[in-house]
Order: C-alpha cells, then sequence, then structure tokens
C-alpha cells in the first residue's frame, strides 16, 4: 500500500527496540519512585498518539515517528511497569510471578499476530490502526485506574528483605552483576540470531513446510514452557543452579543444530529448537529474579529497566552471527558453530556469577 522496501520496513523495527530500551530506563526511573499509576496513563497515551499516526501516515518519516520512537518508548514503559508492579504486589513468589508475566507475553504475540492479520487483510491498514488505537488505548486506561499505590506500599513494608540489600552503585561495580550483564548478552545472541532463522535452517536440511512450520512450533511453546518453568525454579533452587542450568540447553541445543546441518537430521533441529526456545525463554525471566537478587528491593524497577537494554546488542550481534555469516557461506555451519562456542564460553561465565 505505501511502497516502502522490506529494509526500510527493517529498519523501523531495529529503531523500536532502541526506543523501547529507553522506555525501560525511563519507566524504571518513575517506577522507582513509586509512579506505577502515571507510568500506567503514560503508555497508553504514548499508545493513542503513536497509532494515530500510524493510521494518518502518507511518509516514511511517519512510521519511524509513530512506532519506532513513540509506541517503541511505550512498549518500553509498560513491561517495566507491569513487571515491577507485580514484583511489589508479589514479593514471596517473584520467579513463579515474572515468569508466569513473560509466558503470557509470549502467547499474546502468537495469538494477537493471525488477529490482526485478519484485521488488516478484511478491513486494510489503516482500519486495523485505529481499532489498536481504541482497543489498546482503552485497556491501559482502565488499568491504570485500577492501580493502587495504597497497596504497594503495604506491600512494600511487609515484603522483607527479598534481595540482597546491596544498593544499586555498588552492585554496578560488583564482578557478578558485570558477568550477568555478559552471560545474557551472549544468550541473546544466540537465542535472537537463531530464532529468527529457525524456519529457513529447517528449509535448508530439506524439511517440508509443515516440518519447517512445527519446528517454529516447537521452539515457540518451548520458549513460553521455559518462561514458566525457570521463573519457578528461582523461587525453589538457588539462582546459581538456575543458570547453569539454562546454560546447559543453550549448549546442547546448539550442539544439536550443528548436528542437524552436519547430518541433515529432523529430529536433531527439533531438539535444538525444543532446547534452544526452552533456555531463551529462562535467559529472559532471569532477568527479573537477578535483579531481585543481587538489588535493594526499592531499586528493582530501575535496574531491572537497565538489565533490559542487553536486547539491543544481543539482537544485533546474534543477527551478524546467523544471518550475515550464511549469507556470506552460503550455509549455517559456521554460525553454529560460533553459536556452540559461545554456549561453551557462556557456561563457563555463569559459574563464576555468584
Amino acid at each position: 500500500e505505501f511502497g516502502w522496501g522490506r529494509d526500510q520496513i527493517s529498519f523501523a523495527y531495529t529503531l523500536n527496540t532502541c526506543f523501547y530500551g529507553v522506555g525501560c530506563v525511563l519507566s524504571g526511573v518513575w517506577n522507582q519512585k513509586g509512579r506505577y499509576r502515571f507510568s500506567y496513563s503514560l503508555c497508553g497515551l504514548l499508545m493513542i498518539v503513536g497509532y494515530l499516526i500510524l493510521w494518518k501516515m502518507i511518509a516514511l518519516w511517519q512510521l519511524y515517528l509513530g512506532y519506532s520512537v513513540i509506541i517503541g518508548i511505550a512498549n518500553g514503559v509498560g513491561f517495566i511497569t507491569v513487571m515491577a508492579y507485580a514484583m511489589r504486589v508479589f514479593p514471596e513468589n517473584s520467579g513463579t510471578i515474572s515468569g508466569i508475566l513473560m509466558m503470557a507475553i509470549g502467547i499474546s504475540g502468537m495469538a494477537f499476530s493471525p488477529f490482526l492479520t485478519q484485521m488488516m487483510d478484511k478491513f486494510g491498514v489503516r482500519t486495523a490502526f485505529l481499532g489498536l488505537c481504541i482497543g489498546i488505548g482503552a485497556v491501559l486506561m482502565v488499568s491504570a485506574s485500577m492501580v493502587s499505590d495504597h497497596v504497594l506500599q503495604e506491600a512494600s513494608c511487609d515484603e522483607g528483605d527479598s534481595g540482597t540489600g546491596v544498593k544499586q552503585k555498588s552492585s554496578l561495580r560488583s564482578k557478578r552483576y558485570w558477568y550477568y550483564v555478559i552471560w545474557a548478552t551472549i544468550f541473546t545472541s544466540v537465542g535472537s540470531g537463531f530464532i529468527g532463522q529457525a524456519a529457513a535452517c529447517a528449509v535448508d536440511i530439506g524439511a517440508t513446510s509443515i516440518q519447517s512450520a512445527y519446528a517454529v512450533s516447537v521452539l515457540s511453546v518451548c520458549n513460553g514452557f521455559g518462561r514458566l518453568i525457570v521463573g519457578r525454579l528461582y523461587d525453589k533452587m538457588p539462582y546459581q543452579r538456575v543458570l547453569n542450568f539454562i546454560s546447559l540447553c543453550f549448549v546442547t541445543g546448539t550442539v544439536c543444530l550443528l548436528l542437524s546441518m552436519l547430518t541433515k537430521d529432523i529430529g536433531c533441529i527439533m531438539a535444538g529448537n525444543a532446547l534452544i526456545g526452552f533456555g531463551f525463554g529462562g535467559a529472559m525471566v532471569s532477568h527479573s529474579a537477578i535483579v531481585e537478587i543481587f538489588f535493594a528491593s526499592e531499586d528493582y524497577a530501575l535496574n531491572f529497566g537497565i538489565v533490559n537494554n542487553t536486547a539491543l546488542p544481543g539482537s544485533l550481534i546474534g543477527h551478524v552471527i546467523v544471518s550475515m555469516i550464511s549469507a556470506q557461506t552460503g550455509s549455517y555451519v559456521m554460525s553454529f558453530v560460533i553459536l556452540t562456542v559461545l554456549s561453551v564460553l557462556n557456561l563457563g561465565i555463569s559459574t563464576r556469577i555468584k
């Protein structure tokens, strides 16, 4: 309808990821001061403005402004606000709650995407954007009216010291914090780099279209279960064991993927998809759990927003490793060799996070 190239639209998504990180940090600053209702309201307002721009857009810069900048910031603000609010209300089961919320985010994307596609096909792109403006804006504004900062204050008083009590600055200077940042960045690279090429990898070894779709479904389902199960594990086990378990999932998963490229075996790539999906889901939940452990509880929102910015360099590195190297070599073998080496390296790093 608009005549824009794939590279121009892809750049809009990259910008959206950048401004998502900005929204995460801004939301962390506001929520650290207990301004949850303000953050919910701001998220709703930004969504309304962003989709209104998309509804009326006629130029490429309006796509970048509405989707990349405004909606990107809104996504970051909304995500950190929901997670921070839940951690304050349910401090005793923070791992399980974060796992449930992260799984819900993943499921909503899977469920909402076909619905949005049908809306666009039936009513047109502009009408779909107007519908999103009204629907999402209304839900977020109603949600803002339901948030009670008074309840959060009571929960904060009753929860005790669920974290280490280490303040933000001293934690940022600690080795274990930066080991975790490196660990999270590497596994974001491995996970996002492969997930973006999962279907193409299956086709590359001779999978049929049905087998390829099934492989992607296995990855998505295991990603959701990984978020829920690993979140629960953080409430039941020492965090070092959970990090090592996630690392082992990535190591065995990348080995399976490499073997699938060498042997052209469909079973290997299915196993690799399951393990990478589960491990990547677990790594996403780890941000919330580790921040709760490493930092004082009152600093959760800000530090969670900071840690989530590992997604940007991780995604870019993953894109270079999988997409660009495979395009240059004509095969995914070298890409998976690099991903396997990085996973083994990260297993060693996970043992240093103490």
